[in-house]
């Protein structure tokens, strides 16, 4: 979800930043609809200004200010659309006509077609239904073709509507938990589907007469069940009020409530007066008449499954789900074998493992699950079968391993940065060089990042990584000790060329790592290598060095710098003794004014000096 929203505020930030659109419009009569769209001020702005663009009769020329938007083609009173065309394609309309909607991509719509056709609502709803109802304001009348809704009123009521459109209407009562008693289409009674509704097709000319007041009478009802399953039904509720499975005699239009345990039975049948209706936990039904309810039904058998755990301390198993914040029913376990029961009902556990820990072997048979969590959720050891042994063995997570992870600009990913290993864990990041601790089964690490005008350019060990779906920002990986992963949020840096060579002493006793961690092999940094502009450069095993001519500073035998150009490097020498001849004697040196920089200087110091003149023991020395 996080990398999710974070793609959404790109978007966002890529809408407002792009200009208008035109798109072409027709339409046969203006005064019949409205064009409209949303205009967003900013990207905190969510609602939008609504804008109505002026059209004429026939082809318009329209300019749209929002380029990604909502486009609303909308009849006035009186009027509904026939036709909505967007790019040659029928577009979806709401209400048989009343409404319409579009998306527009931006510059990808640019010259796109809306085409609209109009007429007036008493040419489009041409049929008539005679609708009356005892309770008007208890009936809830509407046609499904188009969603459209009538509100009825006393006595006989006439309703037009469209005979292509409209030729199917839903009739309910208003209030929740409440049905009518009777719907008659010509007289004859319409039946009810399972949700106490009434759906039927009507016709031009057709009568609907609705009843909602029960007639003052009891209707006997039966619930018919085996013994030995009768505690599959877990309770009765007639009206609100805990009852019995034994015959009885119940008023008309009381609501009757049977609620089912499907979790020890199985449900094969369930039918209300000889119709079937669909398996459920829970049935509801109104007595219009004599009800009689047969339900077939059979326990289910409860499975033995194995539980071999290293550490019950590490790991949590719950039968079934794990619902957070409800109740779980957790298996108490012991290290080794645990024989648990299993519902075959359900046919699955669920597996937890505590933070901290990892599983070394998280199988059933042939089937190897997944360490992952699932952020809390738990994962599902699904199909188990009588007598199966899980493996569920752990062992406490040591992140013994580094790889480097350089960032160029981390505050430029402002939504997010983030770089978070197979647990969900995440590591803590900043601009530049980042070591990474990890195991083996953190793999694979996802790294990304969102932000606005960023870009997207991972790689690791100088091979680029893709990202995991085409236009995001983020990437999986798997890494290995030493691994070096570089994120540029922004442009590509250029790349610099380094050579190396060893003027005195031996090239073997040099060491060039890039990067912190990535040795050079002296094959190619002699004949040269190349990298990423901001590339930490290290020489180990050195006593003097020259980049591009200049003395550099040695430290401890080490030299560090950063590739910001093309960079020939040259080693004066492997050791002092290179440098400074075992008789030679130390000297002072001074400046070209004559100030004292160096006193008993070694002609290693000497070689050290910046470009520049010199005085050293007494002769001018250009260096």
């Amino acid at each position: 979800m996080r990398r999710i929203c974070a793609f959404l505020l790109l978007i966002m930030a890529v809408t407002l930043a792009a200009g208008a659109v035109e798109i072409n419009v027709t339409i046969d009569n203006p005064g019949r609809a409205t064009l409209t769209y949303l205009q967003y001020a900013n990207a905190d702005d969510y609602t939008g200004t609504p804008v109505t663009v002026e059209l004429q009769p026939g082809e318009n020329v329209v300019e749209i200010a929002q380029d990604y938007t909502i486009l609303s083609i909308t009849a006035t009173e009186g009027n509904l659309l026939t036709a909505v065309l967007w790019k040659g394609g029928a577009v979806n309309m709401l209400g048989c006509g009343v409404s319409a909607q579009v998306y527009l991509y931006g510059s990808n719509d640019a010259g796109a077609v809306l085409e609209i056709a109009t007429a007036e609502e008493a040419d489009v709803r041409s049929s008539t239904l005679t609708v009356a109802a005892d309770d008007p304001e208890a009936v809830h009348f509407m046609f499904t073709g188009s969603y459209r809704t009538v509100g009825l009123g006393e006595g006989d009521n006439s309703v037009p509507f469209s005979p292509d459109g409209e030729g199917t209407v839903r009739v309910h009562h208003n209030t929740p938990g409440r049905v009518l008693y009777r719907v008659l289409r010509n007289g004859d009674a319409v039946a009810a589907n399972s949700n106490q509704a009434f759906e039927f097709a009507v016709a031009d000319g057709d009568r609907i007469d609705i009843a909602t007041a029960f007639p003052d009478e009891s209707f006997p009802l039966t619930i018919n069940i085996p013994d030995e399953v009768r505690d599959a039904v877990t309770e009765v509720r007639i009206d609100g009020k805990k009852s019995t499975m034994q015959p009885r005699s119940v008023p008309a239009g009381s609501k009757v409530e049977v609620s089912l345990d499907t979790e020890n039975f199985r449900i094969n049948k369930v039918a209300l007066n000889g119709e079937e209706l669909t398996v459920s936990y829970y049935i509801t039904f109104v007595m219009t008449g004599e009800m009689t309810l047969d339900i077939e039904a059979e326990a289910y058998a409860m499975l033995t499954v194995g539980l071999d755990v290293t550490d019950p301390a590490q790991v949590h198993v719950y039968h079934g789900a794990y619902v957070v914040g409800g109740y779980n029913e957790e298996y108490r376990l012991t290290a080794g074998l645990n024989e648990v029961q299993v519902s075959e009902c359900l046919g699955y556990i669920t597996v937890m493992i505590e933070e901290g820990y990892y599983f070394t072997d998280f199988s059933c048979g042939d089937v190897q699950y997944s360490g992952n969590s699932n952020y809390g959720y738990g994962i599902r050891v699904e199909n188990l079968c009588d007598g199966d042994v899980v493996k569920l063995h752990t062992a406490a997570i040591v992140r013994d391993k580094q790889f480097v992870l350089y960032i160029d600009n981390k505050e430029a990913a402002e939504y997010q940065f983030f770089c978070a290993r197979s647990d969900h864990s995440e590591a803590e990041l900043h601009t530049g060089y980042n070591f990474v601790d990890f195991f083996e089964g953190d793999n694979p690490i996802e790294i990304g990042w969102a932000g606005e005008n960023i870009q997207f350019h991972l790689y690791k060990n100088g091979e680029e990584i893709p990202p995991v779906y085409e236009n995001t920002t983020y990437a999986a990986l798997d890494v290995a000790e030493g691994d070096v992963v570089k994120a540029f949020t922004t442009d590509l840096p250029p790349r610099y060329n380094l050579t190396v060579a060893v003027r005195d002493g031996n090239p073997e006793d040099v060491t060039v790592v890039r990067d912190h961690v990535g040795v050079v092999p002296p094959s190619e940094w002699e004949s040269g290598v190349s990298d990423f502009a901001g590339t930490l450069v290290e020489l180990r095993g050195v006593v003097g060095v020259l980049l591009n001519g200049a003395g550099a500073d040695v430290v401890n035998g080490k030299c560090s710098f950063m590739l910001d150009s093309d960079c020939a490097v040259t080693i004066l020498g492997t050791n002092e003794a290179q440098l400074v001849p075992q008789d030679a004697a130390a000297v002072d040196v001074y400046d070209a004014q004559g100030v004292l920089i160096m006193r008993d200087a070694t002609p290693g110091d000497v070689e050290r000096l910046p470009h520049g003149f010199y005085i050293v023991g007494g002769r001018k020395v250009v260096r």
